[in-house]
């Protein structure tokens, strides 16, 4: 161990030299003129921009201390981070937080951006797991309410993404992030994306150079557009303006909050109809920066529906904006920062035909027979998951309803009209279909048999465009136990044909009604003159005298007509100069505050000012001090280096001494060890000689025996 630590300790004048050299050839090929001296001032600079989230310059740096200390934990989790945020391709910082993570001792903040990396790529759970490491490492200081914002995130991703969906738009393109609107053919939406106008900018808007998009309808006298308000208390919302009679702007209305949350709104469409609006936003149930939404505008009653999550592909765990889609509702746009490198945006053309996880459209009426039901709710919630998606009202007019829902489910929808109990049915969106919206009708009846609703459906559970019906039936017992339960009355069959002639009648009302209203005094006029045409030529001409009765009757109405639009004209002039009176009243009262606002804007600057001239002169004084200080430790490293080097030279002298005397040393043994090999060979030698004489007395003895026995015989 010890012999390891010194040899690195010889090889750091090496990796100095090396390191030195080689930041000398990046620096000389890089935008970063600055010369490093030491490893020290590159993990200084390094460090200040990471820690100012300047990633883009921080990443060479770091990469450079990687591939000097692969095991330093720091420098992994750092350098992965700023994959992270400049790279297109999220997957590849995975490697670095994941190694990052693994070692002991690592900066808690390293299981924050690991989670922030799974959250990136799609994986969920695993994110929701490094962000609880996160949290339990705060050493009980309180929550970070960030993180539990980034877990109910995820938990919002695992219902919201398919991992099996393969995506395949009509049209794919990168372009400059501040130009991707350029990209949506807006021919076919029916309008322009432009910029939003100054006279739309609040006070506050200007202030921090909003440069929000907004959508002008060629077919609307409405806008919507996202802004800060007055002050930008609330972030950024999405607000709605009308156009008056005179061509003039209204004053801008803020959305209710159910469209708008405590988070980030922008991006708003409303489709030329006026019934469907897409936006983006960071609050409801995003997975992840801004997600796409959709909701239903209720015109009769100004309610809008519960957004709903436009899923993956039009949503992922990066911000995912301005969701555009044409007037015929054929093709949609919109654009994303996932998977794209900073400064960029990726823009994407989806047709709405055969996009498996967009949202589908059910156009829809209630109805008794031949009756429209004119008022009538329908609830619609997730089977499988039980999730409410929404609460839709119909038109009080006609009974129509619109409904937004993801494609491919199947849902229980509770159905409620005036006069009747609940009922519940079942009915599964197609995947697939060819046609902007698909159709639905629900009719209600009252027979001897008991209550009954029947769902007639323009399609089937495969998308075919074939009839599909669904029906459900209360028997007289089972609507007593349903009425009770639901804390509602039951028509008996007399009562319920007397609401059935009702409603049939109100119809028949409303649709006169409309009639008469379109036909103007001028049309009447027309009608009179044929028929007293038609009556002279029978022979039977009118009287002057009646018909000049009828002209000025007419006429009676035709003043008292415009009578009353002049007064209405008078009341809605008088109205608008109220609110401009108030309007200019409310702007001067904002003048007043922003001049007393701004002059203690000057006093914070000239506070501000003199406070910076002191801080200069401590900081030059503290310079000269910390150049004081420099040049003695300076002094007193060179003094430090020449000891060292005189104390190095002594080593050297007395190494040199002793491996001589180690020399002469091992001479002498040497020598020994040469005269203990000759005396071993002589007694060797000596041995072999006396062995041999005894060899040859024994063969005497032996050939003397021989003989003796020779000679016996």
């Amino acid at each position: 161990m010890l012999k390891t630590k010194g040899l690195m300790q010889e090889l750091w004048g090496y990796g100095k030299l090396i390191l030195l050299i080689f930041l000398g050839l990046f620096i000389s090929c890089n935008a970063f003129a600055q010369t490093f001296n030491n490893e020290e001032e590159l993990i200084e600079q390094a460090n200040k921009f990471f820690t100012a989230e300047s990633f883009t310059q921080a990443k060479p740096l770091f990469s450079q201390l990687l591939s000097l200390h692969p095991e330093v934990a720091d420098y992994n989790y750092k350098f992965g981070v700023c994959k992270l945020y400049t790279d297109a391709d999220k997957n590849e910082a995975l490697t670095y937080l994941e190694a990052a993570a693994g070692i002991a001792g690592v900066s808690n903040e390293a299981f924050y951006y690991l989670g922030k990396g799974y959250h990136l790529n799609f994986k969920f759970d695993a994110a929701i797991t490094q962000y609880n490491k996160y949290q339990s490492g705060l050493k009980g200081a309180a929550d970070d309410k960030e993180v539990d914002r980034q877990i109910a995130m995820c938990k919002n991703g695992r219902q919201l993404f398919d991992p099996d969906l393969i995506f395949f738009p009509a049209d794919k393109s990168k372009t400059i992030e501040g130009e991707f609107y350029r990209k949506y053919d807006q021919r076919a939406l029916k309008g322009k994306i432009i910029p939003k106008a100054d006279n739309f900018k609040s006070k506050y808007d200007k202030k921090i150079n909003d440069n929000s998009l907004m959508f002008v309808s060629q077919l609307s006298r409405e806008l919507y557009f996202s802004g800060y308000g007055e002050e930008g208390a609330t972030g950024s919302d999405i607000y709605r303006v009308y156009k008056l009679p005179n061509g003039e702007w209204a004053i801008p209305q803020r959305l209710p909050d159910v469209i708008n949350t405590e988070f980030d709104e922008a991006y708003a469409f409303m489709h030329p109809e006026g019934d469907t609006l897409y936006f983006s936003s960071k609050g409801h149930n995003t997975m992840g920066g801004f997600d796409i939404f959709m909701s239903i505008f209720d015109r009769e009653n100004g309610s809008w529906s519960k957004p709903v999550n436009m899923r993956y592909p039009y949503c992922t765990p990066d911000d995912d904006l301005f969701y555009a889609t044409e007037y015929l509702r054929d093709f949609s746009y919109f654009a994303t920062r996932n998977f794209t490198e900073p400064g960029k945006i990726t823009v994407f053309k989806v047709s709405n035909t055969n996009d498996k996880d967009a949202l589908g459209i059910v156009s829809g009426y209630f109805s008794m027979g031949d009756t429209m039901l004119t008022k009538a709710q329908i609830t619609v919630a997730d089977k499988e998951s039980g999730e409410l998606i929404g609460i839709y009202n119909s038109n009080k007019v006609n009974g129509k309803y619109l409904l937004s829902l993801p494609k491919g489910k199947v849902y229980i929808m509770t159905v409620e009209p005036e006069g009747f109990v609940s009922h519940r049915l079942e009915v599964k969106l197609p995947s697939k279909f060819d046609v902007p919206a698909l159709s639905q009708k629900i009719i209600f009846s009252k027979a001897s048999e008991g209550e009954k609703v029947v769902m007639v459906n323009g399609f089937d559970g495969a998308g075919n465009l074939v009839e599909e019906t669904k029906t459900s039936l209360y028997s007289p017992e089972q609507l007593n136990v349903e009425s009770k339960k639901q804390g509602k009355s039951v028509m008996s069959l007399a009562q319920y044909e007397t609401f059935k002639k009702e409603k049939k009648e109100a119809a028949k009302e409303y649709l006169n009604s409309l009639a008469a209203a379109r036909a103007s005094a001028k049309e009447q006029m027309v009608s009179d003159e044929v028929e007293t045409g038609q009556a002279k030529l029978e022979g039977k001409p009118k009287q002057a005298t009646e018909e000049k009765a009828k002209q000025e009757e007419l006429a009676k109405v035709e003043a008292a007509k415009k009578q009353a639009e002049e007064e209405e004209k008078a009341r809605i002039a008088a109205e608008e100069a109220k609110r401009v009176a108030e309007e200019r009243a409310k702007q001067e009262e904002l003048a007043k505050a922003e001049a007393a606002k701004k002059q203690a804007e000057e006093e914070e600057k000239a506070r501000i000012a003199a406070e910076k001239a002191k801080r200069v002169a401590e900081e030059k004084a503290k310079q000269e001090e910390l150049a004081k200080a420099e040049a003695a430790k300076k002094q007193a490293e060179e003094e430090e280096k020449a000891r060292i080097a005189a104390e190095e030279a002594k080593r050297v002298a007395e190494e040199k001494a002793k491996q001589e005397e180690l020399a002469k040393a091992e001479a002498a043994k040497k020598q020994a060890e040469e005269e203990e090999k000759a005396r071993i060979v002589a007694e060797e030698a000596k041995k072999v000689a006396e062995e041999k004489a005894k060899q040859e007395e024994l063969a005497k003895a032996e050939a003397a025996k021989k003989q003796a026995e020779e000679e016996e015989k």
